[in-house]
């Protein structure tokens, strides 16, 4: 995925998340699967069907995880309780997939369940954007305490990114001394951007 798609889609699910742990909801589960986006980019998110209330007791018995191994935080494989910053947690490795086209830690339940534990993230591609770079790091704290406290904080800068239109590769540079040419539409003619 571009990396301004992939702002956008975290700006808007930032966003989302941000409206449900305001009245006290905790997703649980984010993953590829439950964020969805429409063909007019809008993003929503679905299957709330394992999400709790922040602060309530746990619907799992002792040494029962719900939720997604490889977009489970830390503090949830080690049996701690879902809160915001798991789904933070969460939505970072989501962010990680989008950019690069699989999750951060392959292999088994345990190989992976190790890496959200021990493993530092991989690097993201050559030529991401290091603002990308540096949300993904804030997002997946092994330490819960270290990550945003807000999803909503993230969204601003996606945005700004967002904004910036991709370079392409097609457009040719001007020879310097040489001005380019403002282009006219013709009358009569509608424009391709909508």
């Amino acid at each position: 995925m571009h990396p301004v798609l992939a702002l956008d889609v975290a700006a808007q699910a930032a966003a989302g998340l941000d409206a449900a742990h305001r009245i006290g909801l905790v997703h649980r589960d984010i993953k590829p699967g439950t964020i969805l986006v429409g063909a007019d980019g809008l993003v929503k998110i679905t299957d709330f069907g394992i999400a709790h209330a922040a602060g309530s007791a746990p619907i799992t018995g002792p040494g029962l995880v719900m939720g997604t191994t490889q977009y489970l935080a830390p503090e949830r494989i080690a049996g701690g309780q879902a809160t915001p910053a798991s789904d933070l947690y969460a939505l970072g490795i989501l962010i990680y997939e989008c950019l690069t086209g699989l999750p951060p830690y392959d292999g088994g339940t345990a190989e992976v369940m190790a890496g959200h534990l021990y493993l530092p993230m991989p690097p993201l591609p050559a030529g991401a954007p290091p603002e990308l770079g540096e949300l993904i790091t804030r997002l997946t704290a092994k330490d819960p305490a270290a990550r945003r406290r807000t999803v909503r904080a993230p969204a601003p800068a996606a945005a700004r990114q967002a904004a910036r239109p991709p370079a392409s590769p097609a457009r040719r540079a001007t020879p310097p001394g040489r001005p380019r040419r403002p282009r006219h539409r013709r009358p009569g003619r509608r424009s391709r951007c909508r």
